[in-house]
């Protein structure tokens, strides 16, 4: 039986985004693997291997772990390895030998590169060189925002086969709730949201990079000054409190609402009126892909992956990364403007067929197999 290995730092990746490929790869008879960081089942897959991605941060356990990841790729001979994270694309690659290339097909799904225009130049270099290096490992790479497949095409020539995916596909099916009017009222209710107050929502967990607390401090007058204004803030919390302090001290913790990570996200989504991003660097924002499905306004810091999004006065606005005035405008002409936002709402309904499984599933799955 053919051999397959989807690779990834995290279960919640593969859980999120890989399930549709895996149960296709498992109907045409494969035997799947799925290597992460933990022992978890995952659903359609037949082996689970743990590797400890912690150990790429040492050099000496670094090279036990890719000896160790090399053992098993050349042990289980698979046919292909689908690998996705900065974490699994490393060392998978790192791991293959020439031998062992030519026996296996090593496809990277990349989000984002490890470099970018706000990295130091360090850093820039550094990781530019290895993934120059590790291109001699890889058959295919496809990436989720235009802006780094533009600098693999222009740079890694030795890799034949590069695309641009917007995404690998979205349920669209979770997404048409017009049946569950009750249960978003309820959902209202229990934060005292009234029916027509104004619901900002960011998804995404509390970060130094995705600035959550920038967006807290730039909101802070407009919700001073507007006391039916709310914000919704879903994601696990990893600034331990700075957050929750901030809004306590500006006397906002009846309009900013801090709801973890949530596996109900769509669900209150539903009830939000504008969808926000603030980060810095996303590579595919999947955040705003799922506002697209529903068909939320969008405002967001202008960076890569997020501009393949949105749209300046058709889907959203783009803003710049420190302009709090900008923010507050927007917000407030959207929320104003009521044609406005409607068509809006109209245009990203309107183009989420485009990001719909049943149309990414089978330009991906055809591009791997020529």
């Amino acid at each position: 039986m053919k051999k397959i290995l989807f690779a990834a730092n995290k279960d919640t990746v593969i859980l999120n985004m890989y399930l549709p490929y895996i149960k296709f790869y498992k109907e045409q008879n494969y035997e799947i693997h799925v290597m992460t960081n933990s022992e978890e089942k995952i659903p359609f897959s037949d082996k689970k291997i743990k590797i400890e991605y912690e150990s790429m941060r040492k050099p000496i356990s670094k090279r036990t772990l890719i000896q160790k990841v090399r053992k098993i790729i050349q042990t289980e001979t698979y046919e292909r390895i689908i690998t996705t994270t900065l974490e699994a694309n490393t060392l998978i690659r790192m791991s293959v030998r020439k031998h062992l290339k030519k026996q296996t097909k090593i496809t990277c799904i990349i989000d984002k590169f490890p470099f970018y225009i706000y990295s130091n130049k360090f850093t820039y270099q550094h990781y530019f060189r290895l993934e120059k290096k590790l291109a001699n490992y890889t058959d295919e790479l496809f990436f989720l925002n235009q802006d780094d497949y533009k600098i693999a095409k222009k740079n890694f020539k030795k890799i034949k086969k590069i695309y641009y995916t917007p995404g690998l596909g979205i349920d669209l099916s979770l997404y048409d709730q017009e049946s569950k009017k009750e249960e978003q009222a309820k959902l209202r209710q229990t934060l005292n949201i009234k029916a027509h107050d104004f619901v900002l929502l960011y998804e995404g967990d509390l970060t130094k990079e995705n600035r959550q607390d920038w967006l807290i401090e730039a909101l802070s007058d407009l919700f001073i000054n507007n006391e039916n204004f709310h914000l919704l803030l879903l994601g696990s919390d990893e600034l331990h409190g700075k957050c929750q302090e901030m809004v306590s001290e500006m006397g906002l913790t009846k309009q900013i609402h801090f709801l973890g990570y949530r596996t109900d996200e769509i669900e209150w989504m539903h009830i939000a009126h504008v969808a926000l991003n603030a980060s810095l660097d996303q590579g595919f924002p999947l955040n705003i892909l799922k506002a697209i499905c529903i068909g939320l306004p969008i405002i967001a810091v202008e960076t890569r992956g997020v501009k393949d999004l949105v749209i300046t006065n058709e889907n959203g606005f783009l803003i710049d990364d420190k302009d709090a005035g900008e923010l507050c405008s927007r917000i407030t002409q959207i929320y104003l403007d009521t044609a406005l936002r409607k068509k809006m709402i109209t245009y990203n309904l309107s183009k989420r067929k485009e990001y719909a499984l049943e149309t990414i599933e089978p330009q991906i799955l055809q591009q791997i197999k020529d």
